[in-house]
């Protein structure tokens, strides 16, 4: 093997270390901790804090607080101790810098081993790795710079390639390839609901963590999506693809394929932490008040918009499969065609346990109700369903999907200084594996429940039957869920088109010329492209 068998290796670490303080928000201040809101609610024009003089209340229909001073016998002793933990104001309206820690270190190696066997046939292995460590936001203190968790984020991908000269005018390439992916939230240790003495169930995923926002006038957010507990796994992702080149007279002829099957398994307790809002609806729900601030709602304690549900995850499988036969022809000294056609079938992401559900308006007017799971409401129907026609598969396959390609290139004049090409193809595409996220999201695979307006704690305390989610974890597990599982009230529905379904493509085409001035060359062209089928939400 000697000259014949080399190695490449490279590794590469990038590392970065910053926490600057360039953030700004409000908090309480002692006086508004203390129920008074005088300064709070003022305008700018008079010493105080807002745009506006706000009027607070207690409530829809309740008298107004004189002089915006809340009584102390109407404080929540839960948001107190929250407020307790956030950083001290440094200035009469709550103001406080703060900054979001940055830290992360990647490291990327890289090795390839190349062995030209023999005058006909060479053969390639590559491997490459992200190893990626991206550190919390939360600097351990303060609660609001709890924006995104850390994260663990491992990829690597192997492939083996074999170019082969099967004679004078003929070349096969072949390529086995997988690909691994898995990104893991490291959670943070803060605090949650149930800590500060609200009725509340925490997520059991892990994590001491919460997601609050304080609007409706100077406010406040602690999280975001990205500072819940949750795990991806994809792969191992295999692919073969199989091309070959073929040079016959006045024409090079190319045919192939490629066969690629993706993974993704995937859960998160996005909905499981749940979500807090204080807008300053109950403050400005007094009569006459017309006006009200999410802080002076903090300290009361009347949240006005509260949601939590199930941690949720899905399991999703795709394939994907491609044949393809195109020719470039010489036709003479001054024109080339270049014409093929590909046939890409539209097969559908599916899920592994049938996590689909579908509201058929058709069958709800009928009454039907699905035997796939008992409690389901009139006009759902799941995988299992007589009237599902997708078998798991969040939409049908379309195995009719062939894709033409047409170029061309002319010299009009046969000197070789003016160029004229002109091109059209049609190019399908695939929503990404997590396009059918949110349908993890319907009952009864994580019942997602949007509560009505209470005090925080009790944030069921308006929900028929109370607190909920103890139950439907007894009921409904990641990817899992009884036949007789709860649709309770108020839970979401998102859904995507099964039958009928249209993958999106995209039409382009161009046209351009080029000529040659002594020794400048003059290029003018024109692109365009037409996409149809876009996958959107509505």
């Amino acid at each position: 093997i000697r000259d014949k068998l080399f190695f490449f290796g490279g590794y590469q670490r990038t590392s970065l270390r910053s926490d600057p303080a360039d953030q700004t928000t409000y908090v309480p201040t002692a006086a508004m901790q203390a129920g008074n809101f005088t300064t709070f609610a003022a305008p700018t024009s008079a010493g105080g804090c807002q745009t506006k003089q706000y009027n607070l209340g207690n409530g829809t229909g309740g008298a107004l607080f004189p002089n915006n001073v809340i009584p102390a016998s109407l404080i929540s002793p839960v948001t107190a101790k929250f407020i307790a933990t956030l950083p001290a104001a440094t200035s009469p309206c709550g103001l406080v810098q703060y900054g979001y820690v940055n830290k992360y270190d990647e490291d990327l190696p890289v090795a390839k081993l190349d062995w030209q066997k023999s005058d006909k046939q060479s053969i390639f292995v590559r491997f490459s790795e992200g190893n990626l460590n991206q550190a919390s936001t939360f600097d351990g203190k303060n609660p609001i710079s709890s924006n995104n968790f850390g994260v663990h984020d491992l990829d690597y991908q192997a492939v083996i390639g074999d170019t082969y000269l099967i004679g004078a005018s003929m070349v096969n390439s072949f390529r086995l390839s997988g690909s691994r992916t898995n990104v893991a939230k490291v959670p943070d240790q803060y605090k949650n609901w149930a800590d500060f003495g609200a009725n509340y169930t925490p997520s059991p995923t892990g994590g001491e963590t919460m997601v609050t926002t304080v609007s409706g006038g100077l406010g406040f957010n602690i999280g975001s999506t990205g500072n819940v507990p949750g795990q991806s796994h994809n792969g191992p992702n295999p692919s073969v693809t199989d091309d070959v080149t073929w040079v016959k007279g006045t024409h090079q002829i190319g045919f192939g394929g490629n066969v690629y099957h993706q993974m993704m398994n995937y859960w998160s307790g996005l909905n499981a932490v749940g979500s807090t809002q204080f807008t300053g609806a109950w403050t400005g729900g007094a009569a006459g008040a017309g006006s009200g601030l999410g802080m002076a709602d903090l300290v009361l304690g009347q949240e006005s918009a509260y949601s939590q549900g199930l941690t949720y995850g899905f399991y999703n499988r795709q394939w994907y499969i491609s044949t393809y036969l195109q020719d470039s022809w010489k036709v003479t000294p001054r024109l080339t065609i270049n014409y093929g056609v590909r046939w890409e079938p539209y097969t559908s992401q599916s899920s592994k346990y049938g996590q689909i559900s579908v509201v058929s308006p058709s069958l709800f007017t009928a009454g039907y109700h699905s035997p796939v799971f008992t409690n389901a409401p009139a006009g759902i129907i799941f995988p299992g369903d007589p009237n599902y026609k997708c078998g798991n598969s969040y939409n049908c396959d379309d195995w009719h999907k062939f894709l033409p390609r047409l170029g061309i290139a002319y010299d009009p004049r046969g000197d070789g200084k003016t160029v004229i090409r002109a091109a059209f193809g049609e190019f399908e595409d695939r929503t990404h594996m997590f396009q059918e996220n949110q349908s993890s999201f319907n009952a009864p695979f994580s019942d997602t429940i949007q509560a009505p307006a209470a005090n925080i704690a009790n944030p069921w305390g308006n929900y028929p039957g109370g607190n909920p989610i103890p139950f439907l974890s007894t009921q409904v597990g990641v990817g899992s869920a009884v036949k007789s599982a709860p649709f309770p009230l108020l839970g979401g529905f998102s859904q995507f088109p099964n039958a009928g379904f249209n993958p999106m493509y995209v039409e382009q085409w161009n046209l351009g010329i080029q000529h040659q001035f002594g020794t400048w060359i003059v290029t003018a062209n024109y692109l365009g492209n037409h996409t149809v089928h876009m996958v959107s939400s509505q």
